[in-house]
């Protein structure tokens, strides 16, 4: 699935990313750790969480992969189904 956007001349798209591709998300998961984990431990617990109804998709800038955001799909007693909003990176030139 791809979305694209177009804002004041910038192209994104936004790629569903499956878990046979999961190393393109480790870089930018291991940038996100205060604490950093072995690399072997980061790509165990990610093709764990693709196994849980969690989605990652990949946001590309002109076709070139520029960050990555999760998705968690859950039911909640109180508000029913719901998507939560996981680990959201940016390319560091990209930010702010």
């Amino acid at each position: 699935m791809t979305i694209f956007t177009e804002k004041a001349g910038m192209q994104l798209a936004f790629n569903k990313i499956l878990k046979t591709d999961y190393y393109l998300v480790l870089p930018y998961l291991e940038k996100l750790q205060s604490q950093a984990l072995p690399p072997k431990i980061l790509k165990k617990r990610l093709l764990e969480m693709f196994e849980q109804n969690y989605e990652c998709f990949g946001i590309y800038k002109s076709g070139k992969l520029v960050g990555v955001f999760g998705l968690w799909f859950m039911t909640r007693h109180y508000a029913g189904r719901t998507c939560e909003v996981d680990h959201i990176y940016i390319d560091d030139d990209l930010q702010g």
